[in-house]
């Protein structure tokens, strides 16, 4: 059984009844509503799939940062790693060189041990006359203060010795 009516049939039948006015309004109206909201929809779906590509290009982005970086990591430890064998190499070589000269292998080894010890303690001195230079923490917040009032000597910053008074 087929329908007796389609909608395009029943339209113009009743278009023909003297309501075409009004009808042709309403149709007018709906359309505009119906091609309003297709276009919002649409919109709607552009923007979403917009702000999915910007979301992936910022992921992308990161992973790619963090590639880099792991790589930079890597290069650095290799680099260290060589540095150390090479240095441990150069060390053996030197020790076996000295004891060469000096008539026997443990000298040399006892030569570059010392020159170890030396070079380690010049280090530890230096360590401790740099940490003894640093202000400790409550010198510095003493310091912060003391920048924070206006200054007591009536705007001079200069010493005594150059006052010339």
């Amino acid at each position: 059984m087929e329908p007796q009516h389609t909608p395009e049939e029943h339209q113009a039948a009743a278009g023909e009844s003297g309501g075409a006015g009004q009808a042709d309004k309403g149709h007018n109206a709906t359309g505009k509503v119906h091609r309003i909201s297709s276009e919002t929809r649409g919109l709607l779906e552009d923007f979403t799939s917009w702000i999915e590509l910007r979301l992936r290009l910022v992921q992308l982005d990161a992973q790619s940062y963090i590639r880099r970086k792991i790589d930079e990591a890597t290069l650095k430890a290799a680099l260290v790693i060589v540095s150390l064998v090479s240095g441990l190499f150069m060390l053996i070589t030197l020790a076996l060189f000295a004891g060469w000269a000096l008539g026997h292998p443990a000298w040399g080894f006892l030569v570059v041990t010392g020159l170890l010890f030396l070079w380690t303690g010049i280090l530890y001195a230096r360590n401790r006359r740099v940490r003894a230079r640093k202000p400790d923490s409550a010198e510095i917040s003493h310091l912060s203060e003391g920048a924070s009032r206006p200054p007591s000597n009536n705007g001079k910053h200069f010493s005594d010795e150059g006052a010339g008074e």
